[in-house]
């Protein structure tokens, strides 16, 4: 982190720290329900499962010959 102060300014070096400070807590708090729902069986979030994608207006991508 010191490379980003000495490379760039201080203030990208401050926000580098400040986000590598606090990601642990940003991370607990998205996944901190994880391990339970791998208790349950949950093995695919529920909301993908039960999101529609449209499959019957979909088009077929094009193929490069």
């Amino acid at each position: 982190m010191i490379q980003l102060f000495v490379a760039h300014d201080v203030t990208t070096g401050l926000v580098w720290v400040f986000k590598v400070l606090t990601d642990p807590f940003h991370n607990i708090a998205l996944y901190w329900t994880s391990p339970l729902k791998l208790m349950r069986g949950e093995l695919i979030d529920s909301a993908i499962a039960a999101a529609d994608w449209g499959a019957e207006d979909a088009e077929e991508a094009a193929h490069p010959t």
